[in-house]
């Protein structure tokens, strides 16, 4: 969930198959700041982009091996 003087925001956690977890909150964090906080895109959007980014992370072992590019997490977004 996020929440600013707007309202509050439920953003669910995509459903993807796991590998490694580790490194998750980190990559959802680092994307949640580059959209909403740096970019200045809307709340929901940029949780949206936040989860997908984790998912990517999950997709892959270790902390560092899901890490995607802005694109990929585009990717990501443009087939769901």
């Amino acid at each position: 969930m996020l929440a600013n003087d707007s309202g509050v925001y439920e953003l669910p956690a995509f459903d993807v198959s796991v590998v490694d977890e580790t490194g998750a909150g980190d990559a959802y964090a680092a994307a949640l700041i580059d959209r909403w906080i740096l970019a200045g895109v809307p709340p929901r959007e940029a949780g949206r982009f936040a989860a997908a980014a984790a998912a990517h992370n999950v997709a892959a072992e270790g902390a560092r091996g899901g890490l995607a590019t802005r694109a990929a997490v585009r990717s990501f977004l443009a087939d769901r």
